[in-house]
C-alpha cells in the first residue's frame, strides 16, 4: 500500500473516539503503517483528512502536489439546515483560531468543496451518501468501530429491585445534552417508578472549537433539569466506564431534537453502540434510527413524549421484552457492523485510490 499520512486535530488525542473509531482503528487492526501529520508535516502519497484537518490548506495542496486525499467527511454537514451563530461564523472562527491557514467563511462551502475534490469521501450517514454519490469521484459509507476493548455484555435483564429503573445515557461533551428532554418525558410518570439516570459523558467541555467557554456539564443538567436533576447520576467519559455503567442499567434513552439539524441528521453509531452490549434502546424517530430499527425488527422510535412514555414503562414492567430487544439489537449489530465488515469497507475504499 502507499505510504500514507493522517491528519488529525492539533489539540485533540489520538484517544479520542474521532480517531478510534476511525481510520487509526482500521490501520492498528490491520497492521498498516502511517504518519501523523500534526507532528512530523510528512505529506504521504495518500493523505487521510480527519474532520479536524485544514480543509482549506489541504485542497490547495492537493492541486500543488497532486497528492492523494481521503476525506473522512464523518459529520453530516451537508444535511444540516441549522443556521445557528456557530455555524454561520464557523469558517471564520478556524481561521482566527488557526486551526485554518486560509479564510473561507462559509464551512458548509469549504467542506462541499473537499468532498468534491478528494480522490475518495468517506462518510457515515446513508443520506449523505446518497448525495455525494451524484458529485464526489468516490464515496464509501463507512460506520464507526465499535469501542476499543473486550466488550461486555448484558446478560441479566432483571430490574435491580421491583421500584427502581436505572436509565443509561452517554455521549461526549460535544454530544446533543437530553436533560431538558429527559424531565418533559419522564415528569409525568415520575410517581410510577423510582427512575434514576447514568450519565457517561465529559464533565466538562468546550463549547466552541474544544478551546473556548468551558462548561460544567453538572451544572447545565441543574439548569436544565431542576425536578429530576436529584436522580441524576455522573460519570466522567471513558471506554472502560460507558460499558460497566452500560449493562449495569436496565435500557437505554437516545432523546433528539426533530429539527433538521445536525443532531437530526446523526448516524446510527450510538445505538449501534448500545446494540453491541445487548443493551435496548428506546430512541427519537430520526432518519439514520428509524432505518436500523426497521431493519431490526425493532419499533422503538417515539413520536412524541406521549409515545415515549408508553414505552418507556412497557420496558420498565417486562423483562422479557428488555431481554427480546436487547438480543435483537445484538443480534443484528454482529452481523450488519462488525469489526470484519467495517475493515473490509475500509480496504475496499482505499483500493478505489
Amino acid at each position: 500500500m502507499s505510504n500514507i499520512s493522517y491528519v488529525a486535530g492539533s489539540n485533540q488525542s489520538f484517544n479520542h473516539p474521532a480517531y478510534t473509531r476511525r481510520f487509526p482503528r482500521y490501520a492498528a487492526r490491520n497492521h498498516i503503517p502511517y504518519s501523523d501529520y500534526v507532528n512530523d508535516r510528512i505529506v504521504g502519497d495518500v493523505s487521510v483528512l480527519s474532520l479536524a484537518a485544514d480543509i482549506t490548506f489541504w485542497r490547495r495542496e492537493k492541486r500543488d502536489h497532486k497528492s492523494k486525499i481521503v476525506f473522512d467527511a464523518n459529520d453530516p454537514f451537508l444535511l444540516s439546515d441549522e443556521k445557528t451563530t456557530k455555524d454561520l461564523f464557523r469558517g471564520a472562527f478556524k481561521f482566527i483560531s488557526g486551526k485554518h491557514k486560509y479564510l473561507e467563511f462559509s464551512y458548509k462551502n469549504s467542506y462541499l468543496q473537499m468532498c468534491k475534490e478528494a480522490d475518495l469521501v468517506i462518510v457515515g450517514h446513508y443520506a449523505q451518501y446518497e448525495l455525494l454519490e451524484k458529485i464526489s469521484k468516490n464515496v464509501m459509507l463507512i460506520s464507526d468501530y465499535g469501542i476499543d476493548v473486550n466488550i461486555e455484555q448484558k446478560t441479566n435483564f432483571q430490574l435491580s429491585d421491583k421500584t427502581t429503573i436505572n436509565v443509561f445515557w452517554e455521549g461526549l461533551g460535544s454530544s446533543f445534552k437530553p436533560f431538558k428532554m429527559i424531565e418533559q418525558i419522564f415528569e409525568p410518570i415520575r410517581n410510577e417508578f423510582n427512575f434514576v439516570f447514568h450519565f457517561v459523558t465529559d464533565l466538562s467541555f468546550y463549547k466552541y472549537g474544544d478551546q473556548f467557554l468551558q462548561l460544567n456539564t453538572i451544572d447545565i443538567a441543574k439548569k436544565e433539569a431542576p425536578l429530576f436533576f436529584k436522580q441524576f447520576r455522573f460519570y466522567q467519559w471513558s471506554e472502560y466506564m460507558m460499558n460497566k455503567i452500560a449493562i449495569a442499567c436496565d435500557f437505554a434513552v437516545i432523546p433528539l431534537p426533530s429539527d433538521r439539524s445536525m443532531n437530526f441528521w446523526k448516524p446510527e453509531n450510538k445505538l449501534i453502540h448500545m446494540w453491541r452490549m445487548s443493551l435496548p434502546a428506546i430512541t427519537s424517530p430520526i432518519p439514520s434510527y428509524v432505518r436500523v430499527l426497521n431493519d431490526s425488527n425493532q419499533n422503538l422510535y417515539a413520536d412524541s413524549f406521549d409515545e415515549w412514555r408508553e414505552l418507556v414503562l412497557e420496558f420498565s414492567k417486562d423483562e422479557l421484552c428488555r431481554l427480546k430487544h436487547g438480543m435483537l439489537g445484538n443480534s443484528y449489530a454482529n452481523k450488519m457492523y462488525s469489526d470484519e465488515k467495517i475493515d473490509a469497507l475500509w480496504e475496499e475504499g482505499l483500493n478505489m485510490i
